[in-house]
């Protein structure tokens, strides 16, 4: 026999049923959204390389002719004194020249290529002075033992005395340091300012919110 109220209550479970059914696909838009829109994880980023004087031998070349000015004046006054000719003078000046071109171009290029010199304008910092004179105490004392025994050996090869050798070496030991000094800290101020280009901000790395940090 036919009970009408067991048709009601089918009737109001199917209805129960579909409106469950209903809220859930409401539900599941807005929970994939709160998945989706939350806070964004990137991996760091490195901050970019300083800038930096690039070696070059044509950058070591000029250096080296600027230095010859200053320490041709300082080695021949010397020369002329320890021999009193001319013709010796110049002699001694085009040994000792040969092999003091090569070996500073051979020392400030491999400084420039293993330990460049960043202390540039580029970089927004101001010229160390400091840093530029202890870097040139680093140079000289990679530069001076080759210089010695190039300059030594060609002024005892072409005076063949001993005392003429040591007397003259011995003051061009002293004395040269401050023609390498003031040659190669004034390249250095010239590079801190020749240096053109803004070194590139570190780049901020961590959470990226969307629609307020632009990824």
């Amino acid at each position: 026999m036919f009970d009408p109220s067991q048709l009601a209550v089918g009737f109001c479970s199917t209805n129960r049923f579909r409106a469950a059914g209903f809220a859930a696909s409401l539900l599941a838009p807005s929970f994939a959204l709160a998945q989706t829109t939350g806070p964004i994880i990137q991996p760091p980023v490195e901050a970019a390389a300083p800038q930096a004087v690039k070696p070059s031998i044509m950058h070591a070349f000029a250096k080296a002719m600027t230095l010859k000015v200053g320490a041709t004046a300082l080695a021949g006054s010397i020369f002329y004194a320890g021999t009193g000719s001319l013709v010796d003078t110049g002699a001694l000046l085009v040994l000792g020249n040969i092999g003091a071109t090569g070996i500073f171009m051979a020392n400030d290029y491999l400084w420039d290529h293993l330990s460049p010199n960043t202390n540039v304008s580029a970089n927004n910092q101001s010229f160390d002075a400091m840093g530029s004179a202890w870097r040139n105490t680093q140079k000289y004392l990679t530069f001076k033992p080759a210089m010695a025994i190039w300059a030594w050996g060609s002024t005892y090869l072409y005076t063949g005395s001993v005392a003429a050798t040591v007397t003259m070496g011995s003051a061009a030991f002293f004395a040269f340091p401050a023609v390498f000094y003031a040659n190669n800290m004034a390249w250095d101020w010239y590079d801190w300012h020749a240096t053109s280009g803004a070194a590139a901000p570190p780049a901020a790395s961590g959470l990226v919110s969307a629609g307020l940090v632009p990824r």
